[in-house]
């Protein structure tokens, strides 16, 4: 059975500051397609590579930078747990499928974990290594929006992370779980949401981080009726598809090293790093194109919040969930409380 330490103990705890250096100190440092080298068919925008079929809803660019940025956040995650890849009590998966696999980090990290069973992971960006282990594989799939290819109860465990608004329709994304995962299966959902969080006076009408989110960000997302998903829908999604025992973990995610404790601090300072090119990789093409501000005007607004969260001058967290579900043992679906 997976641990179920984490990071934080009480998301309802407050974080204490770090004031033993000043905030302006030093910063912290429906088929489904093989991969193969005739899908890389790309556009570019303002500097960065998006994937062409993706651009349209899923505003996220696909390059190097933000690939590694992508490698960073699975290692934010990481920190967050404790070191622990998933929190379902899993014990001897046989076949496990990873939605958004992105750079495919996270399947080949459980792959290593679990020689014994068979990792699928799957994206709509070809990103993910030519070379892998024998358990490990990777398709081009889009199952968010396409029906799924794989035999109905193939999966006794789905993992799905930070899909964040990619997935338009909560309910039908855990429908189709429900449909391919075995009984007795687990689902995992991992997201985080994006209203800032703040337990003192530094999260100000001057902030640059408020700046950049309740300026920008928000309205171009609602601009474009883009909504991050919020904890208690995709909770009751996972509860309508049918799933049991469900059960949820919410967790603060410090923007910046600003936190006294030392896990926490560590948790921050790699956030911030994260921070140096996600603001621009989730806010660039879509604040250019719901509110049509320039380029130029984005990148700076990026980079002030970005420095404001290095210097520790904002306090600033967001949370992270995990929500977990069993697939009952009967084969019929029980009907929604």
């Amino acid at each position: 059975m997976a641990s179920t330490t984490h990071l934080n103990v009480n998301p309802d705890d407050l974080i204490e500051v770090d004031t033993t250096t000043p905030d302006n100190g030093p910063a912290y440092g429906t088929d489904t397609t093989t991969i193969t080298s005739s899908l890389l068919t790309y556009t570019y925008s303002n500097g960065r590579r998006y994937h062409t079929s993706n651009i349209s809803r899923y505003l996220l660019p696909n390059d190097e930078t933000e690939q590694s940025r992508l490698d960073l956040v699975h290692h934010s995650c990481l920190l967050l747990l404790r070191g622990q890849l998933f929190t379902a009590p899993i014990t001897a998966p046989q076949r496990v499928l990873d939605c958004g696999t992105g750079t495919g980090i996270w399947a080949l990290d459980f792959g290593e974990l679990y020689p014994d069973a068979e990792i699928i992971g799957v994206d709509i960006a070809p990103i993910q290594p030519l070379w892998t282990v024998n358990n490990v594989s990777f398709q081009l799939h889009d199952v968010i929006e396409k029906a799924w290819a794989w035999p109905e109860g193939y999966f006794d465990y789905i993992h799905s992370r930070t899909l964040g608004t990619a997935v338009t329709d909560w309910n039908e994304y855990l429908e189709r779980m429900w449909r391919h995962t075995k009984p007795g299966g687990w689902v995992e959902i991992g997201e985080h949401n994006l209203e800032m969080q703040c337990d003192d006076d530094s999260y100000t009408k001057e902030s640059k981080v408020r700046r950049y989110s309740e300026e920008y960000f928000l309205p171009a997302c609602e601009k474009l009726g883009m909504h991050y998903p919020q904890l208690e829908t995709v909770k009751k999604s996972v509860e309508d598809a049918g799933f049991r025992d469900v059960t949820v973990r919410r967790l603060k995610y410090p923007w910046g090293p600003w936190p006294k404790d030392r896990e926490l601090k560590r948790l921050g300072a790699v956030s911030a790093v994260i921070l140096e090119t996600g603001l621009e990789a989730y806010g660039m093409e879509l604040i250019t194109k719901a509110l049509g501000k320039d380029p130029e005007e984005v990148r700076k607004v990026c980079e002030e919040a970005v420095e404001e969260v290095k210097r520790r001058k904002v306090h600033t967290y967001v949370y992270m969930w995990y929500i977990i579900g069993r697939k009952p043992t009967e084969e019929k679906k029980a009907a929604s409380s």
